[in-house]
C-alpha cells in the first residue's frame, strides 16, 4: 500500500470495480491516511462519472448506432474469446506428454 496503494485506490473506483471492498479492506487494514484515500477515491469517482455522462451524451443522438457497434464489439470479443479457447486446446491436444 505504500508504492501502489493510491493507484489501487483509484483504479478500483472504476476500472476494477470488483476490486474496491478488497482495496478497502486492505488500505484500512495498512492504516492508509484517510485523507489521502478519500482524494483518491471522490477522483476515480469523479472519472468514472465522467465517462458515464460523456459516453451518454455521445451517444444520445445514436442509440441505435450505439446498439449496433456494441453488439458487433461484443461478438468480437466473444469470437476472439472462443478462438483463444480452441487454439489452446488444440495446442495442449496435440503436445506430446512428457511424463510417457
Amino acid at each position: 500500500m505504500d508504492r501502489r496503494g493510491a493507484s489501487a485506490i483509484f483504479f478500483s473506483r472504476w476500472l476494477v470495480s470488483p476490486l474496491g471492498p478488497w482495496v478497502n479492506l486492505v488500505a484500512g487494514s495498512a492504516a492508509f491516511a484517510w485523507a489521502r484515500f478519500t482524494s483518491f477515491g471522490v477522483a476515480g469517482e469523479a472519472v468514472w462519472a465522467g465517462l458515464y455522462v460523456g459516453t451518454g451524451y455521445g451517444f444520445a443522438g445514436n442509440v441505435e448506432a450505439a446498439s449496433q457497434m456494441l453488439g458487433s464489439a461484443l461478438g468480437m470479443i466473444a469470437g476472439a474469446g472462443a478462438v483463444l479457447v480452441l487454439g489452446y486446446w488444440l495446442f495442449s491436444s496435440t503436445r506430446p506428454d512428457s511424463g510417457r
